[in-house]
């Protein structure tokens, strides 16, 4: 599966609502990620972020009714061309503990679901947040433990034949739980998770969590030291094919730094997103004291393809904020194919499957062999030496020929040298010399 477009951008928002206009994208086959910084010191409502492609060229923000910080927002929107990629997504208002959403039937061991939320009461606490869970293969559970509204977007990414979804819950009774999973290439495998809290705790050190894939087999959370309620994680660890690459780490801010970047392998920007693994993907974890959503949240891009900058407004607390680099895969030759391989008919194409080829086909030393036919050849045609040999028929000529191709007897013959009525022919392994060409 490979990436047809990737955008990203930043938006500055200073009312409740705001819009970004980005170039058309197939709704069925794109998805969003945000992360965002917010200058709120107190207001724990305006942490949160709603954020949803209402067009195929418009995504819309909001955040809390009557909010007056300012909450800068980077986004980025991946789209795909696959056939087996698909995406459904949503916008709903939970007024009490939980929602069921039906869905179209999914896969649930090739699919994860996101969502991002404002909090609309004015009196918010930590059982505000959402937790986004697919619980049969049609209906989506978005959670939640209080009545307060919350207004949440949703997205269910599903692709059926090249991704890999572990996905489980983690409760968090103290301050660290892990859950199992079976094994994973951790270069390969990006994490995806969202939380509902049971406290009713009014701060961030409610619902802030660091979620990591630890091990090949293993997914660990922690959360601030000092909250008595349980956290409920969903996660979703996607493995995907050869081709992506996955890079995680850490960056320490120290009470103050607001503004820090780190170091990644190069990657090609125009294929590549970075965002946080933790609640609201706000990439920090109140990890040291409680903290205010201008300390705790942050917002993450792209310096360059080797450097990344994590900003929150400003500093304060000390963090461990978490991040992962993804690098989707490009269109193009099969990983391990001689460069250069490209789509024709009957040809390699560069997804990862053959087009029209007959059963048992392989790849040659970058040449398409197949058993059988071509498409659009005659049958019993094969491959030798790397030129086309038909029966009955030639249907691409000989590079070099003059006098074009011809067959005789069912075998391949080439013009070699033409001078005038003169003809030089290759008929098997014996050269032909004909004075009149007209005669042929």
């Amino acid at each position: 599966m490979a990436i047809k477009s990737l955008q990203s951008g930043e938006l500055t928002l200073t009312a409740n609502t705001d819009n970004a206009t980005i170039t058309s994208v197939d709704l069925t086959k794109a998805f969003l990620i945000v992360t965002w910084r917010t200058d709120a010191a107190t207001a724990f409502r305006e942490a949160g972020v709603n954020a949803r492609l209402t067009t195929s060229t418009n995504i819309a923000f909001q955040v809390a009714l009557n909010g007056a910080s300012t909450t800068v927002i980077r986004w980025t929107v991946v789209e795909f061309d696959d056939p087996d990629f698909s995406v459904q997504r949503g916008d709903v208002t939970i007024a009490y503990d939980n929602l069921a959403v039906a869905i179209s039937a999914i896969d649930l061991g090739r699919s994860v679901a996101t969502a991002s939320m404002a909090f609309n009461s004015s009196s918010f606490t930590s059982r505000a947040i959402v937790r986004a869970s697919l619980t049969t293969t049609i209906n989506l559970q978005l959670v939640k433990t209080s009545t307060s509204n919350t207004r949440t977007s949703w997205q269910v990414i599903q692709s059926t034949s090249t991704y890999r979804v572990k996905a489980g819950t983690i409760t968090i009774v103290a301050t660290t739980a892990n859950a199992t999973i079976t094994a994973v290439v951790l270069a390969r495998t990006m994490l995806w998770n969202t939380g509902s809290a049971a406290g009713n705790d009014p701060t961030t050190s409610g619902w802030m969590y660091r979620a990591t894939i630890t091990t090949t087999t293993n997914v660990n959370a922690e959360r601030f030291t000092d909250i008595p309620d349980n956290l409920v994680i969903q996660f979703y660890a996607l493995e995907m094919p050869v081709g992506n690459t996955v890079q995680i780490g850490e960056i320490s801010f120290g009470a103050g730094d607001a503004n820090l970047t780190a170091t990644i392998t190069s990657v090609d920007t125009t294929r590549a997103a970075i965002w946080a693994r933790s609640a609201l993907n706000t990439g920090g974890e109140a990890e040291d004291s409680v903290g205010d959503p201008d300390e705790v949240l942050f917002a993450q891009a792209f310096v360059d393809s080797t450097t990344i900058r994590i900003r929150r407004t400003n500093a304060g607390e000390v963090l461990d904020v978490p991040w992962q680099v993804v690098e989707f895969a490009a269109a193009g030759p099969i990983v391990g194919s001689v460069a250069g391989t490209t789509t024709a008919v009957g040809a390699l194409i560069g997804h990862g499957k053959m087009v029209a080829s007959a059963a048992g086909a392989t790849v040659a030393a970058g040449v398409f062999v197949g058993v059988g036919q071509l498409e659009g050849d005659v049958p019993g045609s094969t491959i030798a030496n790397g030129i086309l040999i038909g029966r009955g028929q030639m249907v691409t000529s000989v590079e070099g020929s003059s006098g074009g191709t011809t067959v005789v007897a069912g075998i391949l013959t080439r013009v070699a040298v033409e001078f005038g009525l003169v003809a030089v022919f290759d008929v098997g392994l014996q050269r032909v010399f004909v004075q009149d060409v007209g005669k042929l």
